[in-house]
C-alpha cells in the first residue's frame, strides 16, 4: 500500500509498505518527469538492509516475447 509520496527535487519517490506486517520493511521508487519512467527503486528489508536498483538508459519500441512475462521466464524447454 502507498503510504507516502514527495519530490526531492529530481525524482517524484512513492512510499509503500504492507500495511498489516510493516517490520517486514518498505519499498521506494523514484520516477523522473516528461516523460514519467521509474529510474531507481529501493528496498528496505525487515533487518534494516538496504538494497538500490538504478536503471540505465531506456530503450523503447521494442517487440518482447509474451514468454518473457509468463511464470516460465521465458526459458521455455521443449
Amino acid at each position: 500500500m502507498v503510504v507516502g509520496h514527495g519530490f526531492d527535487g529530481t525524482s517524484t519517490v512513492v512510499q509503500a509498505q504492507d500495511p498489516e506486517h510493516p517490520d517486514y520493511g518498505s519499498l521506494e521508487l523514484m520516477f523522473t518527469g516528461a516523460p514519467v519512467e521509474l529510474r531507481k527503486w529501493v528496498v528496505h528489508d525487515g533487518a534494516g538492509g538496504k538494497t538500490t536498483v538504478i536503471l540505465g538508459a531506456l530503450e523503447t519500441g521494442m517487440r518482447l516475447p509474451s514468454t518473457l512475462f509468463s511464470s516460465g521466464g521465458g526459458n521455455s524447454s521443449p
